[in-house]
């Protein structure tokens, strides 16, 4: 569910689901994004996932999109 007035319901996630996101934008593995991020591969799958349900989307691309157009990643 989206938040009331926001138009991509992304404006919910924390810094670390959005670092997760970036690194992920950036074309990195789920490894090698824990490993930048000094996290395990079972944390950065648990970020991702967390995100996707605080936005409602079944789908990391579908995320990727929304956070494109809200502004918090960078083509």
């Amino acid at each position: 569910m989206m938040a009331r007035g926001s138009v991509s319901g992304v404006e919910c996630l924390s810094q670390i689901e959005l670092a997760v996101l970036r690194s992920v934008w950036e074309g990195n593995t789920h490894k090698e994004t824990a490993f930048v991020l000094n996290l395990s591969h079972q944390q950065v799958q648990h970020h991702l996932r967390y995100a996707r349900e605080k936005v409602g989307v079944a789908c990391t691309m579908v995320l990727l999109r929304r956070c494109l157009k809200a502004g918090m990643l960078e083509l």
